[in-house]
């Protein structure tokens, strides 16, 4: 099934280029993450904070240029918002799983009704989380969610 979290990332107070690493240094060299929003600034924080924790992190803003850039890149990770402009981001993420069927997609969304879960999980999704989230959270809770993945 789907894991819905519901925590809280303040983007008002994260500075990216004055951080630490939030905790010892992850063994995320090697997994590609590719963030998908049509919010610009959201997408640049989660990279910022993404890269920061160790991860070859990247953003899209559009769903076109995100299946383009998952054909090429071949990401481990995908986290996409659902309330995305043009098809939406179940329709992205049924591409997604087709092209991807071993990645970890992750619907990181306002979206929070028991059906919008449901939703998430027809179309493939892995996880279904409720922005707002913490920083420390987020980090902790893909790493969760990425060693129960490949314990799969």
């Amino acid at each position: 099934g789907v894991l819905a979290i519901a925590v809280h990332l303040d983007v008002r107070t994260l500075s990216i280029p004055a951080m630490q690493p939030l905790s010892s240094p992850r063994d995320a060299g090697a997994r590609v993450v590719l963030v998908v929003d049509d919010n610009i600034d959201s997408a640049d924080t989660l990279v910022d904070l993404l890269t920061l924790e160790g991860y070859s992190a990247q953003a899209c803003y559009s769903e076109p240029v995100a299946y383009d850039r998952a054909r090429v890149e071949r990401p481990h990770i995908v986290i996409l918002d659902i309330g995305m402009p043009e098809r939406g981001g179940h329709a992205l993420a049924r591409q997604l799983r087709a092209l991807l069927p071993d990645a970890l997609l992750i619907a990181f969304t306002g979206f929070s009704r028991p059906d919008d879960v449901e939703r998430s999980m027809r179309a493939g999704i892995d996880e279904h989380w409720v922005k707002p989230m913490s920083v420390i959270a987020f980090a902790d809770a893909l790493d969760c969610a990425w060693a129960r993945h490949r314990h799969a």
